[in-house]
C-alpha cells in the first residue's frame, strides 16, 4: 500500500462492523457454489470485478508486475450469494460475493501462490498441476513462516504479535498460522514491503511495493493518531484489528493524520457498491433457490450481519438506493424498510416495538426479522408480535426466519420459568442445550444472547445453575458462548481451578481451559488471568507444587512471568532441575525456551544463568540461542520505554553465567551464536543489522553494570566472542 509522505495523508481501511460476524459463514477453502450458473464470469474479467481490482490496486499500490497480475486473475462475482467467498488457486477461479476489500484480497491470497518465481531461489518450485502441498516453495514459505515466528524479537515483534494471537498458535497448532500467512499478510502489513520480515519478503517482492512507513514503530504512530472514524475505516486495509494496542500506547502518536480524500471516495464506492448489489441481487438472495429438489436456505447467523451491514452502510449512503428507484423498483421498498430501522434511534423501547409491530406483518418487512435487534425480539415476543409459520416454505429466507422465532419462543419460555424459579428455567436452558448441541450450536449463542438481551441478571444466575457436565460439554463445542454464561469467578471452580484444588485437578482443570480456548485472546484472558493468580498465590506457600502445575498442565509461564514476577522467581528456585525440565520442554509457535529465558532474565538474571547451566545437558542449541535472543533490547527499548527488559539485567546474566561456568564457556557459545546469526544476516533471514543492534546492546547494558571491574569483563566476554566468530566488534 501506498502512503503519501505528507501528514494529512494516511494509510487506508473500510469498515468491519460486519466482517467478523461474515467469517462465521464465509468460505475460503473452494466451497462449491450452490447453483452452477451463480459465478458471473465472462471472456476476460467482468466489468465489476475490473473495478474491484481497480480499487484494490488504488489502494495498495501494487508492483506493475503485481497489477498485471491482478488484472489477469480468473476473479469472478458470485451473483446472489453475498456470502459465498472461496478460491480454487493460481490455476483456477476464485469467487467473491461483494464489494468488501478485505474479503476479496484474502482469497486473493489464496489465488496469489504460484503466481511469481521465489526470488533468489529458482531451485523452488510452484508445481501447479499438483496439490499445493507437494510444492517445495509452498513448503519453504509454511517453513519459514514457522522459523520467523521463532526468532529473536526484532522490529517485526509487532507482526509475531499478530500472529501469536490467532487460535491455538502458541500452543504449537500450525494450520490457523499457514492460513493465515497464505492468506493474510497483504492485508495485514497494508501492502507495505517493507513490514515483512527480510525471510518473507522473497515471496512478495515481486507484488508489493515498499511503502511510505519504514518500520511497525511510525505506523503504530500513525494509527493510534487516527480518529475514531478513520481507524475503524482503515481496518480493512491494514490488519491491527488483533494486535494488543495496549502494548504500544506509549508510543507518541502523530498529529493530523487522517485518510486521504482520493482513498475515502474509493471506500464510499465500495459501500455504496454493496448497496448497488444488495437492491439488484435482493430478489435473488431472498427469492426460490433449489438444491436437489430442497429449498436452499440462507444462513440465519450471516443474513442478521448481512442485514445489519446494509443498514449501516444506508445510514452512511441513503442517496445510493434513492438513485436506483427509476432503475429497480425494489431499490424504494428497500429504502422504506431502512428508513424505518432508522427511525428507531433514539426512541424508547415502547416506542421501537409499536413501530415495528406496525410493519413487521406486511410480507416485504417479513425479510428483515433478523435485522430487529434481541431485546426487541423479546419485547415484541411478550406483546404477541410473532413470527408466522411460512410452510411451505417459499423463500431462501424462510427456514432461516422461522428459526429465528421458534428461539425467540424458547427464550421467552425459559425467562419466564425462571424469573418463577431460577432452578426450573436452568433446566429448561440445560434442555434446549442437549438439544441443540450436534447440530447447531450457533442456536445456543443466539437463545444466550436473547436471554441476556431481556433480563442479564436472570440469564446469569441460569449460568450458574448449570449442569457441570452440560459446563465441560459446552467448554468443548462452544466455549466462546459458555464464557458469555459464566465468568472466570462461576467456570474455573467447575473446571477443579481453585486455590485449594489439589495439583492434580489443577492440572486438569488448566488443560481443559487451554483445549476449550474461545478463539479469541480478549475473551479468554481474565479467565488465564485468575489462573495466574491461583498459581502464584500457591508458589507462595507451595512452590514445589505451583512448579508442578506449570510442567505438567500446559499453561503459558512466559504469562505468569509477566504478571507475578516475584511469585515465579520462587517458583521456579524450588527446583531448579525441575524448572530447567519446563523451560527445555516448551514449545509452539511463537514461543521456545530462550523466549522463556529472556523473560526470567528481565526479573533474575542470576536464576537465568542458572537455569541456562542445566540446560546445557539437555538443549545445548537452546543456551546458545538464549544468549543472543535480547539482541534488539536497546532498540525496542527506546522506542518503548516500559517494555518488561532490561539491558543491565541482559549483562548481569552474561556475567553470572561467566562466574558460574567459566569465561571461556561463555565466549565459545557466544562466539559460535554470532557466526551463526552473520550466516543468516547475509541469507536475509534475519534483519541485516541484527548483530549491530545486538553490538549495542552490549555496549549499553555495559555501560549500566555496576563497577568497572564487571563492565571491563563484559567488554571482555563480547570482544572475545565476535573475535572467535572472525568479526569486529
Amino acid at each position: 500500500m501506498r502512503y503519501p509522505s505528507s501528514s494529512y495523508y494516511t494509510i487506508y481501511r473500510i469498515p468491519l462492523i460486519f466482517l467478523t460476524a461474515f467469517l462465521l459463514t464465509l468460505s475460503c477453502h473452494g466451497n462449491t457454489p450452490r447453483t452452477s450458473g451463480s459465478a458471473i464470469n465472462g471472456a476476460g474479467q467482468y466489468p465489476w470485478v475490473q473495478d474491484r481490482i481497480a480499487a484494490l490496486n488504488a489502494i495498495y499500490g501494487f508492483t506493475p508486475q503485481g497489477q498485471r497480475f491482478l488484472e489477469q486473475v480468473d476473479l469472478r462475482q458470485m451473483s446472489g450469494q453475498p456470502g459465498w467467498f472461496g478460491s480454487f488457486g493460481y490455476k483456477e477461479w476464485t469467487g467473491v460475493g461483494e464489494a468488501n476489500p478485505a474479503s476479496i484480497m484474502h482469497e486473493l491470497g489464496h489465488a496469489y501462490w504460484g503466481a511469481f518465481s521465489v526470488s533468489g531461489h529458482p531451485d523452488l518450485r510452484w508445481n501447479n498441476h499438483r496439490p499445493r502441498s507437494s510444492s517445495s516453495a509452498m513448503s519453504r514459505y509454511h517453513r519459514d513462516l514457522i522459523i520467523f515466528m521463532g526468532q529473536p524479537p526484532d522490529p517485526y515483534e509487532p507482526l509475531r504479535e499478530r500472529l501469536r494471537n490467532l487460535p491455538n498458535v502458541l500452543r504449537g497448532e500450525t494450520s490457523p498460522l499457514i492460513h493465515f500467512g497464505e492468506a493474510d499478510l497483504v492485508h495485514t502489513v497494508g501492502g507495505n514491503l517493507q513490514l515483512l520480515p527480510p525471510l518473507l519478503r522473497k515471496y512478495y517482492d515481486q507484488y508489493l511495493s515498499p511503502g511510505a512507513f519504514d518500520s511497525w514503530y511510525s505506523v503504530l504512530q500513525w494509527y493510534l493518531g487516527l480518529s475514531q472514524e478513520d481507524s475503524l475505516a482503515t481496518r480493512a486495509f491494514f490488519g491491527l484489528t488483533h494486535l494488543d494496542l495496549s502494548l504500544y500506547l506509549e508510543l507518541e502518536p502523530l498529529e493530523k493524520t487522517t485518510l486521504p480524500l482520493e482513498i475515502r471516495a474509493i471506500l464510499d464506492q465500495e459501500e455504496k457498491q454493496k448497496l448497488v448489489d444488495f437492491a439488484r441481487q435482493f430478489d435473488i438472495i431472498t427469492g426460490v433457490e433449489e438444491v436437489d429438489g430442497d429449498v436452499f436456505s440462507l444462513d440465519l447467523f450471516f443474513f442478521r450481519s448481512y442485514l445489519r451491514d446494509k443498514l449501516s452502510l444506508y445510514k452512511r449512503h441513503p442517496e445510493t438506493l434513492a438513485d436506483l428507484e427509476k432503475e429497480l423498483p425494489i431499490a424504494a421498498d428497500l429504502k422504506r424498510v431502512m428508513e424505518v430501522f432508522l427511525s428507531l434511534d433514539g426512541k424508547s423501547l415502547e416506542n421501537r416495538t409499536e413501530i415495528l409491530s406496525q410493519h413487521l406483518v406486511e410480507p416485504f418487512f417479513f425479510n428483515f426479522w433478523p435485522l430487529v435487534d434481541n431485546s426487541l425480539l423479546m419485547e415484541l415476543y411478550g406483546l404477541g408480535t410473532v413470527v408466522q409459520d411460512t410452510e411451505p416454505l417459499e423463500r431462501t429466507t424462510d427456514q432461516a426466519i422461522e428459526r429465528l422465532g421458534k428461539t425467540v419462543e424458547r427464550a421467552s419460555s425459559i425467562l419466564s420459568q425462571a424469573k418463577e424459579d431460577i432452578s426450573a428455567g436452568a433446566m429448561e436452558l440445560e434442555e434446549f442445550i442437549w438439544e441443540t448441541l450436534g447440530e447447531d450450536e450457533g442456536d445456543i449463542g443466539l437463545i444466550v444472547e436473547l436471554l441476556q438481551a431481556a433480563d442479564y441478571e436472570t440469564t446469569d444466575a441460569m449460568g450458574r445453575e448449570l449442569d457441570e457436565d452440560l459446563v465441560r460439554k459446552l467448554l468443548e463445542e462452544t466455549s466462546g458462548t459458555l464464557r458469555q454464561l459464566l465468568g472466570p469467578e462461576d467456570l474455573l471452580p467447575l473446571l477443579g481451578i481453585t486455590p485449594e484444588a489439589s495439583v492434580d485437578d489443577m492440572v486438569r482443570g488448566v488443560r481443559d481451559l487451554l483445549e476449550g480456548t474461545s478463539g479469541n485472546f480478549r475473551i479468554d484472558q481474565p479467565y488465564f488471568s485468575t489462573v495466574y493468580e491461583i498459581v502464584a498465590r500457591r508458589g507462595e506457600v507451595r512452590p514445589h507444587e505451583a512448579l508442578d502445575i506449570l510442567r505438567r498442565s500446559g499453561m503459558f509461564p512466559e504469562e505468569l512471568i509477566r504478571e507475578y514476577p516475584q511469585e515465579t522467581v520462587a517458583i521456579l528456585s524450588s527446583d531448579l532441575e525441575e524448572a530447567a525440565i519446563l523451560i527445555a520442554g516448551v514449545e509452539g509457535h511463537g514461543r521456545n525456551p530462550q523466549g522463556l529465558i529472556h523473560s526470567i532474565i528481565s526479573v533474575n538474571p542470576t536464576l537465568a544463568s542458572d537455569l541456562v547451566t542445566r540446560l546445557d545437558s539437555l538443549n545445548p542449541l537452546q543456551v546458545q540461542e538464549a544468549l543472543i535472543y535480547f539482541a534488539y533490547d536497546s532498540y525496542r527499548k527506546a522506542r518503548l520505554p516500559s517494555l518488561e527488559v532490561s539491558l543491565q539485567k541482559d549483562g548481569a546474566f552474561l556475567l553470572s553465567l561467566a562466574d558460574l561456568r567459566g569465561p571461556q564457556w561463555v565466549i565459545e557459545r557466544m562466539a559460535r551464536v554470532v557466526a551463526i546469526y552473520d550466516g543468516y544476516s547475509k541469507e536475509g533471514a534475519v534483519p541485516p543489522n541484527f548483530l549491530q543492534e545486538y553490538r549495542n546492546t552490549l555496549e549499553e547494558a555495559a555501560g549500566l553494570i555496576n563497577g568497572p571491574e564487571a563492565r571491563a569483563m563484559l567488554q571482555t566476554l563480547t570482544e572475545k566472542a565476535f573475535s572467535q566468530a572472525g568479526l569486529e566488534y
